[in-house]
């Protein structure tokens, strides 16, 4: 199961990717720098709706997986039913509240006269569309608690393509702003009410009901949830506040070029780190049934996992990146002005992202074995050093500097903290952490970029073909070196030759 949520999340990727790849220089065009940068502001604010229910998401889904672990269904639908009816009192207070940013965004960030109006509606449409969705989370943590991760995938899937189809029909049409956050919205709903219609077929059983409603059910959620509030707080800084950090120490058509480094960054993000969380309920159900050696075998092998596929992403991101950003937006966005080019920041982020990944299962761990408390304290200690960082280094050295200020903070908290608190908790020895998961990694990220500057060293991108044929002889070289170099015998029998002689023998016998 572990490896077929991880094989359809890379399928769903790159169809996201496609999607994403051809809709954003249009929209950059279409709009213009100071209004894109508006759309990403606007994006940040939406982040932060979210938190006002951050608190029930991690609740709900950490107890709709542990009740369908044992099969308590009354116990299920007692917290999906209060979660619907919290989470929809929850999202009027997000309508209430998108209006009110609208009316004062104006005033607290360096928005040109001529975009004020198109802010308000930009920002007061996407807070009414998260509140109308906030109800329905619900049936999305359903696909976590029946770890169907792949549904998930490709309902996403399905909600992209038709914000994307929408929003290129409403710039063609001239709506511009307004047009793309109705899109946006639009498209967003649509695929929340996809996943309703999926997770009833998931969970026959789940019932939505006032009778199910109570404080109790409510204070047993929220006991966790709490915590998993402040998780989500630190988490967002990095998604987030630093459009908001530029947004006041910077012209606003800024965000617009930092946004295309992170959007890049978060999107390989999204690549990765959910492989982390195909772990979660494997991680659980040990938990409960007490078994902690596999505890420790699932923590240091998806430690080892996620750090293998991190190395093959970023040593092949990290040598193709300048060609990428010419080619994507052109070479004045992408390749001027040194450090602060969209290619420069987008480097720096890579190495956060490199740095982040070593916390992935960490997180999940703690998720599954009820450490929310100190996950949290670690989140908000990663935040504080992130905004700190950022202010600081940003007001001095601009769109780089707020680079910086992540990398800094993930280095000491993502790094090292997350990871060597969770070997104390597991008594997985940190030397042994470290042998197990860090050599391999390392060396395979280093034999693939190695491996790129032999063959490409005179290769002259001039083309959007001629990145693209590259791209493709990097994953054929990336293959043979992951086999070797990150996979010891036991592994690729198990999980490449395994695999394949049955795939193989399914065929034959389907020809047959």
């Amino acid at each position: 199961m572990i490896i077929r949520n991880i094989f359809s999340h890379w399928v769903v990727f790159a169809v996201q990717s496609v999607v994403i790849l051809v809709l954003t220089p249009f929209v950059l065009k279409q709009l213009g720098e100071a209004r894109y940068g508006v759309w990403v502001l606007t994006s940040a604010f939406t982040g932060y709706y979210g938190l006002l229910a951050a608190g029930f998401h991690g609740g709900v889904a950490q107890y709709l997986t542990r009740y369908y672990a044992v099969k308590d269904y009354p116990s299920l639908n007692r917290v999906a039913s209060t979660s619907v009816y919290v989470l929809a009192l929850v999202g009027l207070a997000v309508i209430a509240v998108s209006l009110f940013l609208g009316l004062v965004a104006n005033t607290i960030f360096r928005i040109p006269p001529d975009l004020k109006d198109d802010a308000f509606w930009c920002i007061a449409i996407t807070g009414a569309a998260v509140g109308l969705q906030l109800p329905l989370f619900v049936y999305s943590a359903v696909f976590v608690a029946t770890a169907r991760f792949d549904l998930i995938g490709v309902v996403s899937v399905a909600g992209r393509i038709l914000s994307g189809v929408m929003t290129y029909c409403a710039l063609m049409a001239g709506y511009e702003l307004i047009g793309v956050s109705v899109a946006w919205a639009a498209g967003g709903f649509m695929e929340s009410l996809i996943r309703w219609y999926l997770s009833r077929w998931q969970i026959p059983e789940l019932a939505i009901s006032r009778k199910y409603v109570g404080w109790e059910t409510f204070a047993e959620i929220f006991s966790y949830g709490k915590w998993d509030f402040f998780v989500a707080l630190g988490q967002s800084v990095y998604y987030f506040l630093d459009a908001v950090i530029i947004g006041v120490l910077l012209p606003v058509a800024g965000i617009a070029r930092y946004s295309l480094a992170l959007s890049l960054a978060i999107h390989l993000e999204r690549l990765i780190l959910p492989t982390s969380q195909v772990f979660f309920p494997a991680l659980v159900d040990h938990h409960v049934k007490g078994n902690y050696k596999a505890l420790q075998s699932v923590f240091v092998k998806g430690c080892l996992c996620v750090l293998l596929i991190t190395s093959v992403v970023g040593a092949a991101a990290n040598y193709w990146a300048s060609d990428f950003y010419r080619l994507w937006i052109g070479e004045r966005l992408g390749m001027g002005d040194g450090i602060s080019s969209v290619a420069s920041i987008f480097r720096i982020h890579l190495a956060t992202l490199v740095l982040r990944s070593c916390s992935s299962v960490s997180v999940q761990v703690l998720r599954g074995v009820l450490q929310i408390k100190r996950l949290a304290f670690a989140e908000c200690v990663d935040a504080a050093l992130h905004i700190a960082f950022a202010v600081i280094l940003g007001y001095r050295y601009g769109l780089a500097g707020v680079a910086f200020g992540a990398l800094l903070s993930a280095l000491i908290v993502r790094a090292l903290w997350l990871p060597f608190f969770t070997c104390r908790y597991l008594k997985v020895s940190w030397m042994l952490y470290l042998r197990s998961t860090l050599p391999r990694p390392i060396l395979l990220g280093v034999a693939l970029s190695c491996s790129l500057f032999i063959a490409f060293n005179s290769w002259n991108v001039t083309s959007v073909a001629s990145f693209i044929v590259g791209c493709v002889i990097t994953v054929i070289l990336s293959f043979p070196l992951s086999l070797l170099i990150g996979l010891n015998r036991e592994e690729r029998a198990r999980f490449v030759y395994e695999p394949a002689h049955s795939v193989w023998k399914r065929i034959i016998a389907y020809g047959s």
